[in-house]
This record gives C-alpha cells, sequence and structure tokens, in this order.
C-alpha cells in the first residue's frame, strides 16, 4: 500500500488496525502495513523545547541526526540534504542536552523528518514533496 513505500526507512507511521489484524483500506491505506520495533520518541519537556525552536534551529539540531540516519540506511538522499542545509544556513544549533541528542540519535529517519512536517510553513510543504519523491524511489 502507500504507506508502505520506503519501508523501513521513510515509510508512514505504522497502521494500528493492520496491527490488530486486518485493515479494510488495503491498499488505499496512507499507514504502513509491515512490522515496526518501537522507538524512541522525545519527551514531553523534549516536545516542548523543540516546537519552541525557530523552524532554522530546530533543523540545525537534527541536521547530524538525519545524516547519520540516511547514511545507516544507505539511501540517496541528496536533496533533502541540501534542503535542510540551504533552510539552516548560518543559524546556529541552540544548546541542547545530551539526553535529546540521545533520544534523537535512536530515531529513524522518518520519525525525525516528522519532528520538521508539521510546521505551517512553506519549507514543511517542500520537504513533504521531496520526501514523497524518496518514497517512489525506495518503492
Amino acid at each position: 500500500n502507500k504507506g508502505s513505500r520506503g519501508h523501513p526507512v521513510v515509510c508512514r507511521r505504522p497502521c494500528i488496525r493492520f496491527a490488530k489484524g486486518g485493515c479494510e483500506l488495503g491498499d488505499a491505506c496512507g499507514y504502513c502495513h509491515h512490522q515496526h520495533p518501537r522507538y524512541v520518541t522525545p519527551n514531553k519537556s523534549q516536545r516542548l523545547k523543540l516546537d519552541c525552536m525557530e523552524t532554522g534551529e530546530l533543523l540545525a539540531v537534527l541536521l547530524p541526526h538525519v545524516r547519520r540516519s540516511i547514511e545507516v540506511a544507505q539511501i540517496e538522499a541528496t536533496n533533502i540534504i541540501e534542503m535542510l542545509e540551504g533552510e539552516v544556513g548560518s543559524t546556529q544549533a541552540p544548546s541542547v542536552d545530551r539526553t535529546l541528542h540521545r533520544t534523537l540519535r535512536q530515531m529513524p529517519l522518518s520519525a525525525l523528518l516528522g519532528l520538521i512536517m508539521p510546521r505551517d510553513d512553506a519549507f514543511g510543504a517542500l520537504l513533504e514533496q521531496e520526501i514523497e519523491v524518496l518514497h517512489c524511489r525506495l518503492g
């Protein structure tokens, strides 16, 4: 289904219906129909810290983790890295504690990119388009 494209690197989040035994939406479902390991997510204080950052600051914090995830997955995602770098520009990453970096280091690429997507700005929309291209390429 379309939600499973790019699994496990950049697929959508797991389908709850499928995990409970069956998804009646089938191929039309926008969520992944494959098994997913549980992964660490930012806790409430970490989410608040990330939410309070300007987009450039958030990207400066996430960029090293996104790069690492792409390298580990051994995928070609130059356009996404260049987009992130262009948006970061000369913005310095704000000081964040090691615990947040440890959490981000354990998150999959799709979850890291998902921290950027909810932002209501033009960059989020462009990034979403580029992620969709990556979904299609990874099949």
